[in-house]
């Protein structure tokens, strides 16, 4: 009787709360307007709202230092506003907001209560108009009882914000770490979900630290301070690809402090990531076999072992600032990766890296003159000594450096297109192109033919494949004549 009496109580109490938050708006991470209500269900449009408030919130948001699950309370010359970071939208107040105490849990409440009613629209892709208008119900529901749909939030110590960029032929992700804490985190770790097939890791740009296994470790960050680093990833399917990540900091004062970092997306067009190549495999390396008179293999030392990964090599070849203008996938794991460049006198020098199923990978040097293949297959051999075979059973990890970021490599890529490319204009392969030498033919033949995966990379390097394709069609034509 009296347990049912205290639970009549608890409703009755509830019922007669006041909501501190006069009205609520939503945005999303691009800062434009969603919905809006007043605490009595009444709703609100973006030209209702108070001008500097909203203006006010979008800074905010422009800042990206609201991380899922916390708030930030700010204040300019007479515009006070409230900002709550859920996982898809901000939660806003503005006003008086920053004298009242609860306002942060409302907004936490309102946030979490029309993110949990929307999640199959969300899930589609898009907000049915149903949904908005329902808004104002929800807003009327969590201001009156912000305990039941969700728990007071926290101001953001630390948390961890990202943006894509290009650069080059590659995506830049510009991550910085914020150390709110009056302790220095000697343990930083950003633990990254994204699709590694799609999108994948190549080079970590940080003083100190690395990649492995899906957690990022960066240097250290002093109390009240933060720090920097560069991700560079290689697109390998076009779409829209998401990067999210939990950031974790081990404070020297004891303890460790958890965020998560909001999604950094970027769209990809099929043109960054799909090359423009001949119908067949087989006629490319026509081309190849007919310019590049030599070729050789790269011996790797036996410690490597089943070490030797096409992802691992590719990623110590990147280093030499080749381009890519070719990356194979086969249907059983099979890869073929290949990489352009330049070597003594502007020659052409091509790196091409095969990988078969259940086999370590192989790499093959072939270029125009023999002290071009042997000078960078000598020099490939021993980094690939020194930098892969002391640690033959330990997983590849992506080792953080300061290097550049190789922005140039396209337009040294693009002088050896020119090349070949007048070469062929010339007629000089038409005689080569159907009959490669045979040892060259043999070692530059891709693993498997086309038609049994998909080729996915870099745009082929300007002005190649036209070229190849006219001396195709030439050659076809006088075969057919004759």
């Amino acid at each position: 009787m009296a347990k049912g009496k205290r639970a009549r109580e608890a409703v009755s109490a509830e019922k007669k709360r006041e909501p501190q938050a006069r009205e609520v708006f939503l945005l999303d991470e691009l800062g434009r307007f969603v919905a809006g209500s007043t605490a009595q269900g009444i709703p609100v449009m973006e030209g209702m709202l108070n001008k500097a408030a909203l203006a006010l919130a979008r800074a905010v948001l422009d800042g990206r230092e609201v991380p899922p699950g916390t708030f930030v309370s700010k204040a300019e010359g007479d515009a006070h506003v409230a900002v709550y970071g859920g996982r898809e939208f901000f939660g806003c107040a503005g006003e008086d907001a920053l004298t009242r105490r609860e306002v942060p849990h409302e907004l936490a409440a309102v946030v979490e209560a029309f993110e949990k009613a929307s999640a199959h629209d969300i899930a589609a892709g898009g907000l049915r108009r149903e949904t908005l208008e329902s808004f104002p119900k929800v807003v009327v529901a969590a201001l009156q009882a912000p305990a039941r749909y969700a728990a007071a939030p926290v101001g953001p110590l630390a948390f961890a914000r990202a943006q894509f960029r290009p650069s080059g032929a590659r995506l830049a992700l510009d991550i910085e770490v914020v150390n709110a804490t009056p302790w220095e985190a000697s343990r930083v770790e950003l633990r990254l979900v994204h699709d590694e097939r799609a999108l994948a890791l190549v080079s970590v740009k940080a003083k100190s630290g690395g990649y492995a296994r899906g957690v990022l470790t960066l240097p250290p960050v002093s109390a009240r301070a933060r720090d920097r680093a560069v991700l560079l990833f290689e697109p390998r399917q076009a779409g829209l690809h998401v990067v999210e990540g939990e950031l974790t900091l081990g404070l020297d004062g004891g303890g460790e402090r958890r965020a998560l970092m909001r999604r950094a997306r970027t769209a990809i067009g099929a043109s960054r990531v799909v090359p423009t190549v001949p119908k067949t495999l087989k006629d490319f390396s026509g081309l190849i076999g007919g310019r590049l008179a030599y070729t050789a293999p790269v011996d790797f030392a036996d410690a490597l072992g089943g070490m030797a990964t096409a992802a691992g090599l590719s990623t110590e070849i990147e280093k030499d600032r080749l381009a890519k203008v070719l990356d194979w996938h086969g249907r059983g794991g099979e890869r073929e990766v290949w990489y352009l460049g330049v070597g003594g006198a502007q020659r052409p020098l091509l790196v091409q890296v095969t990988e078969r199923a259940g086999a370590p990978a192989e790499v093959v040097v072939a270029a125009a003159a023999r002290g071009d293949l042997l000078s960078y297959a000598a020099h490939l051999r021993a980094r690939l000594d020194v930098g892969l075979g002391a640690h033959p059973r330990r997983p590849l990890r992506i080792e953080a450096d300061q290097a550049p970021e190789g922005k140039d490599v396209v337009l040294r890529a693009a002088i050896v297109a020119q090349q070949i490319s007048a070469d062929l204009e010339t007629g000089e392969f038409e005689s080569l192109l159907g009959r490669p030498p045979r040892a060259t033919a043999r070692v530059s033949a891709p693993v498997l033919t086309a038609g049994e995966g998909r080729s996915a990379g870099e745009e082929m390097v300007p002005g190649l494949i036209e070229a190849f394709e006219r001396t195709l069609r030439t050659s076809g034509r006088r075969r057919g004549g004759a």
